[in-house]
């Protein structure tokens, strides 16, 4: 499923306002399109899981999308293969995710499938690939959030943000 995002929700800056409501993200990678060329990122689905419960493409844009300000080139989706990378997140120090991407689609097999169901054409763009299982199986309302992704030759791309609760 994809939902179509106010570009200015995704962000670099690690300091996010969000509802009173419970909220919670998570980690996942990030395919970006831009002047034609593809990078690879990290980011959260931070969402209103209050709203989730009766919309679930409202929960998602009542959040900010906080991203990665470091991204790697990728010559070609195609080549690009995360399954031996692993992706982690804590919230407030705590392990929230752990865990390889194997699991996930392809890169190449996301970015098709939002071609595909979508209008952006050649646009430029930013897309969440999909996450891993909740170590615990609970979403956690925290206040710091750290996300890291691994890869096999020991290079990580990592990105902190903080909540604060408002009134959004």
């Amino acid at each position: 499923m994809f939902y179509r995002m106010d570009a200015d929700l995704f962000e670099t800056s690690g300091e996010h306002d969000t509802s009173t409501n419970l909220t919670s993200g998570e980690i996942e990678p990030l395919y970006l399109r831009h002047e034609g060329k593809f990078y690879l990122g990290i980011g959260s689905d931070h969402t209103d899981r209050d709203i989730e419960a009766r919309d679930i493409g409202d929960s998602k844009r009542a959040c900010p999308k906080p991203v990665s300000g470091e991204v790697i080139a990728v010559e070609n989706l195609e080549d690009l293969d995360l399954d031996q990378c692993t992706a982690r997140s804590w919230v407030d120090g705590e392990l929230y995710q752990e865990g390889p991407l194997a699991g996930l689609r392809k890169p190449a097999d996301v970015v098709e499938r939002l071609l595909a169901r979508t209008d952006i054409g050649d646009d430029d763009f930013m897309c969440l690939g999909g996450t891993l299982p909740l170590l615990n199986g609970k979403f956690i309302d925290g206040t710091s959030w750290k996300l890291e992704l691994s890869f096999p030759n020991g290079t990580t791309i990592e990105h902190n943000y903080k909540i604060k609760k408002g009134s959004l």
